[in-house]
Formats: C-alpha cells, sequence, structure tokens
C-alpha cells in the first residue's frame, strides 16, 4: 500500500506532475520494474511517447535502471486512492504488466488476486469513470489456455493454476467493460517471454549460467512444450499496440508459434554456446500443475497489429548470453 504522503500531489520521484508537452502520446507502464517492463522502458526511449513508470519499490538495480529510462512513480494498483491520482494525468495508453510471480508462487496466494484482480479491476473503473479515452493494454498470460498447442484467441480460458486464475478473472473483467461501458482494453496474451532482465533461476538463463561456468544444466523430465518468445519482440508488440488510433481486438497472441520441449531448448542453448556440455534431465523434482503444453497462433496479432516476433531462439540466446555478460552481479 502507499501512504498518503505519496499520493498527494502525485509525484514521480523526479518530482514533476506533469509533462507540459503537446501533441505528444503519454503512456503509463505499471509494473515496469519487471523483465518485460524495463525492455519495454528500453523500446519506448527511441520513440516519441512521454513515459511514466510505476513500481510498487524503489531501490536496487532494477528500479535504478527505470529511473534512467523514465518519469518514475512508486505505487500499487491494488490501491484504488493511488490509482485515482495516477489517472489525474490522463495518459493515451496505460500499460499493466503488474501481477504477483508465477513461479516461485508467493508467500501469500490472497497477492495473486490482489494485484492481478482488483488492481486491473481499479484501472477499468478508474478509465471509464475519469479518462474514457485512454487505452489499457493488460498483459495477460498463455497458462489461460492450460495445456494447449496452437491456441487461439477463441479457445476457451483453462486455470490450473491460481496464477492463471487471477489472470483469467482479471481478462473477463477486462471484457465485461470493454463491452458494457466501452473502455477501449486489450490484453496482449504473453507466452513465454525470456531474455535481459529475467531471474537467473529461469530455464533460458540458468542453462546459459550453468554453461558460462561448466557445469552441466539440471532440468525436471525435459518434456514439457513452451513458445519462447524474445522479450526485445514482446516489447515491440506493445509499442505498437500503443498507438492510440489503431481499433484493437479483445484479445492477441503474443508468441513466436512455435513450441519447443524444455529439453529441446536446453539443448539448442547449449549449442548456440558451443558447449560440450549435456543436460542431465530428471535430476530436478517435478514442479505441482505444471502445464504440459503451451504453444499458441500469432495470426490475429499478424493481421490485427502487423506484429510477429523477429527474432529466431538463437538469436535470443546470444543477445541473453551477451547480456549476462555485462551484468555479472545480476547472477554471480
Amino acid at each position: 500500500m502507499v501512504s498518503n504522503q505519496n499520493l498527494s500531489p502525485y509525484k514521480s520521484d523526479a518530482g514533476n506532475s506533469h509533462y507540459g508537452q503537446l501533441n505528444v502520446t503519454t503512456a503509463t507502464v505499471i509494473g515496469a520494474s519487471g523483465m518485460v517492463g524495463i525492455n519495454l522502458l528500453q523500446s519506448f526511449s527511441s520513440t516519441g511517447f512521454a513515459v511514466t513508470a510505476v513500481s510498487r519499490q524503489n531501490s536496487g538495480s532494477r528500479h535504478a535502471r527505470v529511473r534512467s529510462l523514465a518519469r518514475h512513480v512508486v505505487g500499487d494498483i491494488s490501491n484504488p486512492d493511488f490509482v485515482l491520482e495516477m489517472m489525474r494525468d490522463q495518459p493515451d495508453v496505460i500499460i499493466s504488466l503488474a501481477a504477483a510471480r508465477y513461479y516461485p508462487p508467493p508467500d501469500e496466494p490472497a497477492e495473486q488476486i490482489d494485484v492481478t484482480v482488483s488492481g486491473t479491476v481499479n484501472l477499468l473503473r478508474a478509465i471509464r469513470d475519469h479518462s474514457p479515452e485512454t487505452r489499457l493494454l493488460f498483459a495477460g498470460s498463455g497458462s489461460v489456455y492450460g495445456s494447449s498447442h496452437g491456441s487461439l484467441e477463441s479457445d476457451p480460458l483453462v486455470a490450473n493454476s491460481l496464477f492463471a486464475a487471477a489472470k483469467s478473472t482479471a481478462v473477463h473483467s477486462l471484457r465485461a467493460y470493454r463491452e458494457q461501458f466501452g473502455v477501449r482494453a486489450t490484453e496482449l496474451r504473453l507466452f513465454t517471454p525470456y531474455g535481459p532482465w529475467e531471474h537467473s533461476r529461469r530455464l533460458i538463463p540458468s542453462v546459459i549460467i550453468s554453461a558460462m561456468r561448466g557445469i552441466a544444466p539440471a532440468l525436471r523430465s525435459g518434456l514439457p512444450t513452451r513458445d519462447f518468445v524474445y522479450v526485445a519482440d514482446v516489447a515491440n508488440a506493445f509499442v505498437l499496440a500503443s498507438n492510440p488510433d489503431l481499433n484493437l481486438p479483445a484479445c492477441l497472441n503474443i508468441c513466436s508459434g512455435t513450441s519447443l520441449s524444455v529439453a529441446e531448448a536446453a539443448q539448442k542453448i547449449l549449442a548456440v554456446l558451443d558447449s560440450p556440455l549435456q543436460v542431465n534431465v530428471g535430476e530436478v523434482a517435478n514442479r505441482e500443475n505444471e502445464i504440459d503444453q503451451m504453444g499458441g497462433s500469432n495470426h490475429l496479432a499478424l493481421n490485427e497489429l502487423g506484429w510477429s516476433p523477429n527474432t529466431t531462439f538463437e538469436q535470443g540466446v546470444t543477445g541473453t548470453k551477451t547480456w549476462l555478460e555485462e551484468n555479472p552481479e545480476w547472477w554471480n
């Protein structure tokens, strides 16, 4: 929660309350200190957008990077008072990346509901009542399809985890506000982003780091499939969708359209790194509620947004390795 002294007047840590610029598209990025958020801020930095970054904390290397890229505000969208203060700027677009982490799950399960569901409803209500021209872009998750391959935006939603259930509930709220009140809300349904600023314990950075240390990477079964999409391509999708003149559908899959098994991904990483190491499959215990298959179709994103990924898996691995080498404090 945010204290009242941080809410009124609404301030960034630079002390600015408005940009004061004419004919500039303004964007607010919520959850800006995550992997997608930081890469999105970097993408926005080369555009004409005036960007405000929102995160719940203001310390550490992630937040230092956020502050270097955008006007930074500390706040929590699960607090409706903060959302109302934030809406005073009436941004052209709000991008909500805020979510409790998927794995390991938060210690308190209610955090999923507070951030993903209550936070999203707070945004929808505030847009409806105070800034109806604002577009809301919500970062969804391919996990809402359950175990599925080639998923389409019209497929039913299946929740096998609290994370997916919270995302699904937020999506239903988004669609209701869109249909009933005309809120300009669109979900970009992300599959498995990877790249710079990803947590070092997740699959792709952990395999790269193991190889850099000369240690054979250890996996679970290796059989689950994932649709990996490089985070710079994800960021580009949000930048394209931020064009206020576009008419967008309720949901767009943001995915590569190709799935790899976890074992195949690890083997490809070792091949890109020219490593002689072998993948040790089955050395890590399987986790509960594992999704066996995850893969989507990006045809609608191509047709409606003109988006498709520009980065091959091999190129993404190389980019991730370079970033890890340049930022050893992130994992060493």
